[in-house]
């Protein structure tokens, strides 16, 4: 059994070890690696739908953006999550349509996974 943990442990960190690599690649921040390390350590289920959700993002933002993935703590729900924050220099009126759109599609994905992910904007700059 011990066995089994480590080698499934290791698959498991090979998977977020290639996450963070393709997260550098589309240009898409991490401020705070440990954290978001952890967490996907705790729901590994999750790695594939954070890569998926960060193609989206990335496609539909494009470089025009600048996009983070960070980890939301939530005091009151005690809860933590993965959260995308695109932040544009200047916000067009169908930015929040655009990101629900992505929802609309990644949505679905996030149904019996062990953890929760979600894209926004906090209308910051970059």
């Amino acid at each position: 059994m011990v066995a089994g943990y480590n080698q499934s442990f290791s698959a498991s960190a090979l998977a977020t070890e290639h996450l963070f690599a393709e997260l550098q690649e589309w240009q898409i921040a991490i401020p705070h690696p440990d954290e978001l390390a952890a967490y996907l350590a705790r729901h590994s289920d999750m790695v594939g739908v954070v890569t998926l959700v960060a193609q989206m993002v990335r496609q539909e933002f494009q470089d025009a953006a600048h996009i983070s993935l960070e980890v939301f703590e939530d005091p009151d729900a005690e809860d933590e999550y993965p959260t995308f924050y695109v932040r544009q220099e200047e916000y067009e009126p169908q930015m929040m349509d655009r990101i629900e759109k992505l929802w609309s599609v990644y949505g679905p994905a996030l149904a019996g996974k062990s953890g929760w992910l979600l894209v926004t904007t906090d209308f910051r700059r970059p």
